[in-house]
């Protein structure tokens, strides 16, 4: 998301730098060559709380002189402890700070000092973008309700060429995106798939994505005796490719933000099926309208609710069908402009604060 503004911006003009609290890697995303990247290499592990606290330390007096060396008229950030290191390196630099919360941090783990920052910090952000209603609800015992803004990711609805691709897995399939984390419930969904297959042996499940459960889910693959049905292929530059010659779509999160890839799928004309997690996928589903929603953390259920599209090829060409209209107000235009409109209000609102200051 946060390269997809980087480059929408550029394209218009903007000078946008963007600042990585880490090594750069880009494995999947392309960027713009007109984004400035400040790399700040603060990530390395370190050893017993004093090395913690040093290195947390060093991380803020870094993004502060980088903030400071850049002079923006705004600054956004993502994800909850980096919202909390730039609010803190920010302090006294007088430059509006909007800061985004990416996942549910009902369910996001973190730790104790952390949580204490940011309910500390957050109060003096200049905004503080959601995306979803459950998730504003939970903000607004920490900031004022004029702060949050719901804010949902852009689906580009992509062309659909239909151009020919070579699989290594076995048609027709079902597909899930997503990293390979126990946020993202893939092993729930391998173990309904187990179940669908005994019925349903033609066909096969296709996971995208990479992360640290990649060898647990290999292991458990084995363990459900599903070798032949299952593929786990890696990150795919574009997933939408894929999607085009998927039959279903599955979303086994256990919790969510904005799930993109969910919405991704819709916009390709997929029927879709979700677990109803806490926030996310109930915004976007209409259970029985534009997809199916299941009870959460449900693996049964889930292979039932496979098994009901599989067998009854009408009902996934109604869900499709109104599926891609769900999504169609979420165009990369329409969700700029509300950022850009963030911007511009916390931008007037300094311009105002200085005045009084100045003039006082």
């Amino acid at each position: 998301m946060m390269s997809a503004m980087a480059n929408y911006w550029a394209s218009k003009g903007w000078h946008v730098s963007l600042l990585l609290i880490g090594k750069r890697s880009f494995p999947s995303f392309d960027l713009d060559d007109a984004v400035s990247v400040v790399e700040l290499d603060h990530e390395r592990k370190s050893a017993g709380f004093g090395q913690s606290v040093l290195k947390t330390a060093r991380s803020i007096l870094a993004i502060r002189s980088a903030i400071a060396s850049e002079r923006p008229d705004v600054v956004i950030s993502f994800l909850d402890w980096t919202n909390v290191r730039v609010l803190l390196g920010t302090l006294g630099l007088r430059t509006p700070v909007i800061v985004s919360e990416r996942a549910d941090p009902r369910f996001h783990p973190m730790g104790a000092i952390p949580r204490l920052l940011r309910k500390l910090v957050y109060p003096r952000a200049s905004g503080l973008v959601v995306q979803s209603k459950a998730v504003a609800a939970w903000a607004m015992r920490m900031v004022s309700a004029g702060k949050i803004h719901i804010i949902q990711n852009p689906i580009e609805i992509p062309v659909d060429t239909r151009r020919k691709l070579e699989f290594p897995w076995r048609k027709p399939f079902v597909l899930a995106v997503g990293r390979l984390t126990r946020q993202k419930g893939h092993d729930l969904l391998l173990r309904a798939f187990a179940e669908v297959v005994q019925k349903h042996p033609e066909w096969s499940l296709v996971v995208l994505g990479e992360g640290e459960e990649r060898s647990q889910l290999e292991t458990l693959v084995q363990h459900l005796k599903i070798e032949g049905h299952v593929w786990l292929p890696g990150l795919k530059k574009n997933p939408s490719e894929v999607m085009r010659h998927a039959e279903l779509f599955v979303l086994p999160s256990r919790y969510e933000g904005f799930p993109n890839a969910l919405c991704e799928a819709m916009a390709c004309a997929l029927p879709v099926i979700s677990f109803d997690c806490p926030s996310g996928p109930r915004e976007i589903i209409r259970d029985g309208v534009n997809g199916i929603l299941v009870p959460p953390d449900d693996s049964s259920a889930l292979a039932r609710a496979i098994d009901t599209l599989i067998s009854d090829v009408h009902l996934r060409q109604r869900l499709a069908a109104h599926a891609v209209e769900a999504v169609s107000s979420l165009g990369m235009e329409r969700i700029m402009k509300m950022w850009e409109e963030l911007i511009d209000e916390v931008r007037a609102k300094r311009s105002t604060r200085t005045w009084h200051k100045e003039n006082r």
